[in-house]
C-alpha cells in the first residue's frame, strides 16, 4: 500500500452505543492496522473551515447521524468523501426493545429516516 487510509470517526456519544459502535472497533483497526489506516476518532466537528477539516479525510465513519438538517452530509457529499453510516438497529425500534417507548416518544426515528433518505438522494447524484 502506497499510503494510509485516514478515516475519521465521529461516535455518537461517549459511552454505550459511541464506544462499542465506533470508538471500540476504530481503536482497533488503528492499532492493529497501523500500517494501513491513521484513525481519528473526533466528538466534535470545528465549527469553523470545517471543509478544511473534511478534506483531510479518505473515509468517514458516523452513527445514525451527525446533523439534522444534513449540511454536514452535503458538505461530505461535496467533498466527495465516502461515508459509512452504522445503523446498529432499525430506525424503528419495535415494540421488544427497551427504549422503544422513549423513541417512539421522542421521534427518534425522523431524523435518522431523514439523514438515510438525504444521504442516498446525495450520493446517488454523485455516481
Amino acid at each position: 500500500m502506497d499510503r494510509k487510509i485516514k478515516m475519521l470517526v465521529i461516535p455518537s456519544d461517549r459511552t454505550g452505543v459511541g464506544k462499542f459502535r465506533s470508538v471500540d472497533p476504530h481503536v482497533y483497526i488503528g492499532e492493529h492496522y497501523k500500517d494501513e489506516f491513521d484513525v481519528d476518532i473526533v466528538y466534535t466537528l470545528p465549527k469553523e473551515n470545517l471543509d478544511s477539516f473534511l478534506k483531510q479525510y479518505d473515509l468517514i465513519h458516523i452513527h445514525k447521524q451527525l446533523d439534522k438538517n444534513c449540511e454536514i452530509l452535503k458538505m461530505i457529499k461535496f467533498l466527495g468523501i465516502p461515508v459509512i453510516i452504522d445503523l446498529d438497529d432499525h430506525y424503528n425500534l419495535g415494540n421488544d426493545h427497551p427504549m422503544s417507548i422513549t423513541a417512539k416518544r421522542e421521534r427518534w426515528h425522523e431524523p435518522i429516516i431523514n439523514h438515510l433518505s438525504n444521504f442516498c438522494r446525495y450520493f446517488e447524484k454523485a455516481q
